[in-house]
């Protein structure tokens, strides 16, 4: 497959969802952190980026994609995580 057989709206579509689930969920959990908005576009970014870079680095197989989609949520919840620990930093002062 090619990658623009692989990288379809939908896939994105996918990743933006999988970025919106995760920001929701945090800032859902850890409201005193950051707002509501902030968590969202943080994780659809993040989201994006991963599953991206994985599939420029790894490639373009059916197999691939779904490893790109753990890769999008692995990478949204790190950006999360980092942008909970700043937030909180950022109360503290």
């Amino acid at each position: 497959m090619t990658e623009a057989e692989v990288l379809t709206p939908s896939v994105w579509i996918v990743w933006v969802v999988i970025g919106i689930t995760a920001g929701f969920m945090t800032g859902r959990l850890l409201p005193e952190r950051a707002p509501l908005w902030v968590t969202i576009v943080v994780g659809i970014a993040a989201a994006c980026v991963g599953g991206w870079i994985f599939t420029r680095i790894f490639g373009c197989s059916d197999t691939d994609f779904y490893l790109s989609l753990v890769s999008s949520a692995l990478l949204s919840g790190i950006a999360l995580w980092i942008t909970a620990v700043v937030g909180r930093l950022i109360h503290r002062s």
